[in-house]
């Protein structure tokens, strides 16, 4: 985990998580895509995560390949 390019592994006494921060083009905006390998959930600030009919928005699906791989 702490390998996947584009991610910033954070490890504290509490959980661990990968995060990747997204700049969204054409807008002063950026989101937080983060992943909990200790529970296998991931979560991201964006609006397209409360749109998705199954809460994964496309920087999770991403993220989620990069894990996966």
């Amino acid at each position: 985990l702490k390998n996947i390019l584009g991610t910033a592994y954070h490890e504290t006494t509490f959980f661990k998580r990968l995060e990747e921060n997204i700049n969204k083009e054409n807008a002063n905006k950026t989101y937080k895509t983060v992943y909990y390998p200790e529970s296998g959930k991931f979560h991201c600030n964006c609006p397209g995560r409360w749109r998705a009919f199954d809460g994964k928005c496309k920087h999770i699906k991403a993220l989620e390949l990069k894990v996966n791989k």
